[in-house]
């Protein structure tokens, strides 16, 4: 892709030219402004920029054999656009600024982020109720197995004949004859 540029000179009377022709056509547009209602044409409104650019270029620049500029010899062009002012200013109160212009919306974000955090705080204390609810359940459960079982034992070992089998194998006892019996009578 080859690039040609062409230098312009633009001297002072046609810049004078150009702002001159700009005042007129102002002028031109602030006399549609001040006809009366029903004579006034419809508006057609459109946006203009202009810029001044300046070209430089070397007097004696190399061209191509086919009477082109080589890439590297054409100028750059720079658009000026007015020397602006910047302001530096310290970090601090240019944050503190900020916040007190912008107090609300840090304060619902403060809000919010506080109600996020203590949602996360209540499911993790829910999470942790929950295990202690469950774990007291499974050992409830095993308390009323072994009193089952417990029962079941008592229920065996309180019959009749199991206690008279135990009296009589473990501790050699013997029931009395009734001829052996004595009856006391206690008035």
């Amino acid at each position: 892709m080859q690039q040609t540029a062409t230098a312009k000179k633009l001297d002072f009377e046609q810049i004078q030219k150009a702002v001159e022709e700009k005042q007129n056509s102002k002028k031109q547009n602030e006399s549609l402004f001040s006809q009366p209602q029903a004579q006034k044409p419809p508006m057609i409104t459109r946006v203009v920029e202009e810029r001044v650019i300046h070209v430089s270029s070397s007097a004696g620049a190399a061209k191509l054999p086919n009477g082109m500029l080589k890439p590297s010899d054409i100028p750059q062009l720079s658009v000026f656009q007015g020397y602006k002012r910047t302001e530096c200013r310290a970090f601090l109160p240019t944050l503190f600024s900020d916040i007190f212009k912008n107090i609300f919306t840090y304060f619902l974000l403060l809000v919010a982020t506080s109600l996020a955090v203590y949602k996360v705080h209540q499911v993790q204390d829910t999470r942790a109720v929950t295990a202690q609810y469950n774990e007291m359940n499974r050992q409830n459960d095993m308390l009323y197995r072994q009193w089952l079982s417990l029962l079941s034992e008592k229920e065996a070992l309180t019959e009749y004949s199991v206690v008279r089998k135990a009296a009589i194998t473990k501790l050699q006892m013997a029931a009395p004859k009734t001829e052996d019996e004595i009856v006391l009578n206690i008035k």
